[in-house]
């Protein structure tokens, strides 16, 4: 692992390396985070989106892959992961309210970060972002330093890149 630099706080499973803490963007409100949470334990959108990300994951995806989930909100498909046994898994997400439902999810390693300011190089073996580039300005500087993240050769072979969009 490539760390670039340390975290600026440190709370629980959390670590931040943003400069201000970001609460909200004016593409998602960090308050919308608190509506999934309540929602996506239940609802059946999301629980046939995990099913579907699930059978993907298990076709191409070692469950010993180091992985990273971008954009993850409260960590609730991170989770679902974990219980099918993906049990290397990290999230990253802007708002520290998603962060914090994801811990309580027992996500351990969990990291608020600007994607364009990313904290790590050559360190995961798959990162996945699910409804995350519609919401960026610039789509492919984003996915740029989601490869500059990944591992060169992770997991003895490329490294993979997950985008879902139903």
């Amino acid at each position: 692992m490539v760390l670039l630099r340390k975290p600026l706080s440190q709370e629980n499973s959390i670590s931040n390396f943003c400069q201000q803490p970001l609460y909200d963007n004016e593409d998602y409100n960090a308050a919308g985070l608190d509506t999934l949470h309540k929602a996506e334990n239940k609802h059946f959108w999301f629980l046939s989106r995990k099913e579907r990300l699930l059978s993907v994951f298990e076709k191409y995806v070692d469950p010993k892959a180091n992985i990273l989930e971008i954009g993850a909100g409260t960590g609730n498909v991170s989770q679902f992961l974990m219980k099918a046994g993906y049990n290397n898994v990290s999230v990253g997400e802007m708002h520290i309210n998603g962060l914090r439902y994801a811990e309580q999810y027992g996500i351990k390693k969990c990291y608020q970060f600007d994607l364009f300011d990313p904290p790590f190089k050559n360190h995961f073996d798959v990162i996945s972002m699910f409804d995350v580039l519609e919401h960026l300005d610039d789509d492919q500087l984003a996915l740029h330093k989601c490869r500059y993240v990944l591992k060169t050769g992770g997991g003895g072979g490329d490294s993979f890149f997950f985008l879902y969009r139903p």
